[in-house]
């Protein structure tokens, strides 16, 4: 009596082809991961360029001159707290200066998130 023969994959084959599996879904994993790290960092800075387009407003409509150097404060957001910090800088005409608002996750001011600037003028 002949047995029929089967044919089947190897322990070997099937091993390769975990592996393979496995590979792909690492990286498959990795760029989901990237992915969303990257939305996050984007949603961030989109609310710190609302924040500093918000205080660079507020700045011009304080109508204050000369307009103060290094002021902090914070704002709320989308829920979340963004702080800021306006640096100013003198230009060429002296009735004129350039004002960059800076955001930041914390109140420690140590890594901005964005940032935004504008020109203000003296008003008579």
């Amino acid at each position: 009596m002949k047995l029929a023969s089967t044919r089947g994959f190897t322990l070997l084959e099937i091993l390769v082809a975990i592996s393979i599996l496995a590979v792909a879904g690492i990286a498959l994993i990795s760029s989901a991961s990237s992915h969303l790290t990257s939305q996050s960092m984007l949603k961030q800075a989109s609310f710190g360029q609302w924040v500093a387009s918000n205080r660079l407003a507020e700045i011009k409509l304080e109508k204050k001159w000369p307009v103060e150097n290094n002021k902090k404060g914070e704002m709320e957001m989308a829920g979340a707290t963004y702080y800021w910090q306006q640096k100013v800088i003198k230009t060429q005409d002296e009735s004129m200066v350039k004002v960059d608002v800076y955001i930041y996750e914390s109140s420690e001011y140590q890594t901005s998130i964005t940032s935004m600037g504008t020109y203000i003028s003296k008003r008579n």
